[in-house]
């Protein structure tokens, strides 16, 4: 978004996405009130509070380097359980909301700008790049940032009024019914969790999960693919191969991307092995492919990466926008069509439960799964994303609805 705003080329020509996305968790204006008080307490615990502001900076650039640490962890680990984490990036626009924003003439050239406006304003503008994208989700993206011992639907609940403040009663009635709650509701599919879990584990992760990864990766392949005017390719995966707590959490698929011998060299993880052999191939023929294309597979080993077409089509803009909630609704063929890679695979899991005695048992089969396959978004992923698309001004800005453009 930066360089489709730029004089300046961009020093790229395609991207590999992984890790979210730029509607991703929160991007705020600076004054928005969690970066106003977090900076506060920064600076209260660096020693400099009461400091009048115009000096604040050059204080802070007198004190040694331990205490600006010892003051940045102990604010980073304040607000790490409820994923509201400090020194997160800000809009950096000149801006009514924000003086230290303001050209100074005094000061000589502005700085560059980096993040102009919200992502969100900046997609629905057509203000992004035009290029090959290949972009993805693990399956179990939360599970290392939600609270493992929340119990009851009052703590899910809180953890998403915390997380996100915009959020209304009708907003969470609505994450409710999206989300039933596997403590009263019998037919929830959330109710197995991982022993030792809270019972609000799997649906905590599964609501987490669509709100900072999945929907805001699926939500930048929906734009890049019924853009008329981009004629690059975009290609979407899923990794399923399971890890700790028998899920397939954020971060598991980076040694496999990368074939990372550390992890494979025994020989002992023949599944993971082919899954790597699979995923590491097709990333590096994207890489080098003058067009932007992991195609075509080696034969025997893999297959062709369909092009990801969005199955929400321009008439739908007006509801999705406006987080209208539709069960049993499938993409049309042809729609939504994305790899997934190693699914039905435990044995990260199998290993890591047996050394270090996971749940009181020594698991010794291992599932090697299924390297990869084609699938297409389904109904739970499609209500997911119609719900959190459209809710992303609450976690942008400075939080609040704002009008919206086009789809």
């Amino acid at each position: 978004m930066y360089y489709a705003r730029s004089p300046e080329p961009a020093p790229f020509a395609k991207a590999i996405l992984e890790s979210g996305a730029t509607t991703a968790r929160a991007v705020f204006w600076p004054t928005h009130p969690r970066h106003l008080v977090q900076f506060r307490e920064f600076v209260a615990a660096a020693g400099v509070a009461g400091v009048p502001e115009e000096e604040i900076f050059e204080r802070l650039r007198e004190l040694p380097l331990l205490d600006i640490m010892r003051a940045s962890r102990g604010l980073w680990d304040r607000y790490a359980r409820s994923v509201t984490w400090p020194f997160q990036p800000v809009i950096d626009a000149p801006n009514a909301l924000a003086n230290s924003s303001q050209p100074d003439p005094d000061k000589g050239p502005a700085p560059p700008v980096l993040i102009p406006d919200l992502p969100i304003n900046s997609w629905r503008q057509g203000k992004n790049m035009r290029i090959p994208v290949m972009t993805g989700y693990n399956t179990n993206e939360g599970t290392i940032f939600i609270p493992h011992e929340a119990n009851t639907n009052e703590d899910f609940r809180n953890f998403f009024t915390n997380l996100i403040p915009g959020f209304s009663a009708s907003d969470l009635d609505a994450l409710e019914r999206l989300y039933p709650d596997p403590v009263t509701n019998p037919s929830s599919p959330y109710a197995a969790v991982p022993v030792g879990k809270g019972r609000q584990f799997s649906r905590l992760d599964a609501a987490y999960s669509h709100y900072a990864y999945i929907c805001p990766v699926l939500q930048t392949a929906h734009f890049l693919s019924s853009d008329a005017t981009n004629k690059s390719p975009v290609y979407v995966y899923r990794y399923a191969a399971t890890g700790a707590w028998g899920t397939a959490n954020h971060g598991d698929e980076a040694p496999i991307v990368a074939h990372d011998m550390g992890l494979l060299a025994s020989g002992r993880l023949a599944g993971l092995t082919a899954i790597s052999d699979v995923m590491h191939g097709a990333w590096a023929r994207f890489i080098v492919s003058k067009t932007g294309t992991p195609n075509p597979a080696p034969e025997g080993k893999g297959v062709d990466w369909p092009v990801f077409q969005t199955p929400f089509p321009p008439e739908q803009a007006d509801e999705v926008w406006k987080g209208v909630v539709k069960r049993g609704e499938k993409p049309s063929p042809g729609t939504g069509r994305k790899l997934v890679f190693g699914e039905g695979n435990d044995e990260r899991f199998v290993v890591a439960e047996r050394h270090l005695g996971w749940f009181g048992a020594s698991r010794e089969k291992r599932h090697v799964g299924t390297p990869v396959k084609e699938e297409q978004l389904t109904d739970e992923e499609i209500a997911a994303c119609r719900f959190w698309w459209g809710r992303v001004e609450l976690s942008e800005g400075l939080g609040t609805r704002e009008r919206r453009g086009k789809l």
